[in-house]
């Protein structure tokens, strides 16, 4: 029986060829201080469109919107 993959697994084919750098480097980092995959996907994206590219065609939303639950 073949698995399904995960949703993050099919985003990520999504965007592979146009996924950034700097959001892998994100997703690594929040991994490495023991955040889940998705957890970690959505912060690396949510820091790259509020802090790195918040123009790029990736980042639908205004800056205001990303990593709202920081203090």
């Amino acid at each position: 029986m073949q698995r399904e993959p995960s949703i993050h697994k099919v985003a990520l084919l999504h965007v592979a060829k146009d996924l950034p750098k700097s959001v892998e480097r994100y997703v690594e980092e929040g991994k490495d201080q023991g955040l889940g995959e998705g957890e970690a996907w959505a912060v690396a994206w949510s820091r790259y469109c509020k802090y790195k590219e918040p123009g790029s065609p990736h980042c639908q939303r205004p800056p205001s919107d990303y990593l709202t639950n920081q203090k």
